[in-house]
Parts: structure tokens; sequence; C-alpha cells
């Protein structure tokens, strides 16, 4: 009785995944961009996820993010190819373009000078994609749209200099805002007497002995102070950190 359940789970199983296996063609075609690239003409090649049948189908043309159409095994980035599977699945003609190994390049997320920009080569690669897509018979003419992935990746060279941004941002807000802080803070408590020993090494212990309005005087350059040196000793973490991690 088991081996027959087995066996008729494994029937219905397979029964379900052979029409999603043969329900789109995939090929890899190749088409000119729209511009040349370093004073050479460009061929860009993708790879076409088709549904079956005739058409005229609706068509998607997909666009990779800054780390490429690839993984560094070689492979075609996982995500990329099932959003173009579940599109063909869906009806859909789908077109992953490859706008980086064509003109030398695997990705760029980490180039600090892009040589290929998303305001340019990239929207061209969309267009030139566009126009080769609308003239195949199988593609409902005008009926052409776009899927792009926005990724943001921080690099150690990057987290190093936002590291020194918010150091130099923490200095500049932070030490004025202290100094005046401290000097608010001393006039308060000369004004009540004479001034408690070393009163600057904790400052803040002296707070709880202030009136409503003494307070109130102290209060936006302690914050602004705080706020300072927080953002100082997080930016100065994160530029060593990114430093470290650069030269390992």
């Amino acid at each position: 009785m088991r081996r027959w359940l087995l066996s008729a789970l494994l029937a219905v199983l397979l029964e379900l995944a052979a029409p999603g296996a043969a329900s789109y063609d995939v090929e890899w075609v190749e088409f000119p961009a729209l511009k040349e690239f370093g004073g050479e003409a460009v061929q860009l090649s993708a790879l076409q996820f088709r549904p079956p049948g005739k058409g005229p189908f609706p068509a998607i043309v997909l666009m990779h993010g800054c780390s490429g159409m690839y993984t560094p095994s070689g492979y075609i980035t996982a995500s990329y190819r099932r959003w173009a599977e579940l599109l063909a699945l869906d009806g859909y003609v789908a077109v992953l373009v490859d706008g980086f190994n064509p003109r030398g390049y695997r990705t760029i997320c980490e180039l600090q000078k892009r040589p290929i920009l998303e305001s340019r080569e990239r929207v061209e690669d969309a267009y030139a994609t566009a126009r080769w897509l609308n003239d195949q018979p199988y593609v409902g003419r005008g009926r052409i749209g776009l899927l792009g992935w926005l990724v943001t990746i921080v690099t150690p060279h990057l987290f190093h200099n936002i590291g020194l941004i918010l150091l130099v941002v923490g200095l500049v807000e932070g030490v004025p805002a202290g100094f005046w802080y401290h000097v608010v803070l001393r006039r308060i408590l000369m004004a009540r007497g004479a001034l408690p020993p070393k009163w600057w090494i904790h400052p803040t212990r002296h707070h709880t002995g202030l009136t409503p309005e003494e307070h109130r005087r102290i209060r936006v350059w302690f914050v602004l102070g705080g706020i300072g040196y927080a953002l100082a000793v997080a930016g100065g973490l994160a530029a060593i950190v990114g430093l470290l991690i650069e030269r390992l």
C-alpha cells in the first residue's frame, strides 16, 4: 500500500512538473547596441524566454544590476533567471539582456568611475532590446515593458569613505557644540558658588542639581554635542573597518 502511494505521488509530481518544463523555450539572441563603446560597435547578447505558440505575446525587457548578469562562478544570477521563467510561464516573452560582457566588463559595482552608466548605456540597451523585440513576429507591437533591479552594494572602499565623511561631520558639528555646552555649564556652576574640582570629567553628574531653566540653557548644546560624538565614533570605526577589509 505504501509503495503504491509513493508511486502515485511520484506520477502526480512528474505530471505537474512536465508542463512547466516545456511551457517556454529558452535561446540566446544577439542584436546591435544603439551606439559604439570605446570606438567599437557592440553586439549585445540576451537570453530569451519565450512562451509556446505563435503569439503575438507581450514582452518584458529585464535589466540586471551593477553586479552584472552572472555570478562570480559564471552562472546566470538565479533571481534574474527565475523572474524570466515566471514571466514566460505567465505568457510574456522575457529577454534578459547582458549589457556588461559585450563591453568587456563582468561587474561595475566596485568601480569608482563607472564606464557603463545607467543614464547612458543602460538606457540605450533597454531601447535596443525593445527595438529588436518590436521586429519579432511573435511579439505584439507596442506591448513591451521594462523590469530592472536596483542593487546597492557597500564595498570596503565605499564603507571607508562613508566613515570618513561621518567622522568629519561629527567633529565639525560636535566639537563646537560640546565646547559651548561646557562653557554654559561652567557659568551655571560658577554662579552657584565654588566650581567643583575636575567637574569637566563627568559633567553630566551635575545635571541633577540644575533648575528647569538651567536645563533649558544646556539642553540644545548637550544634544548636539552628543550627536556629533556618536557620528564621529561611528564614522571613525567604519573608516578603520573599511580600510582593514580593503587591505586584506
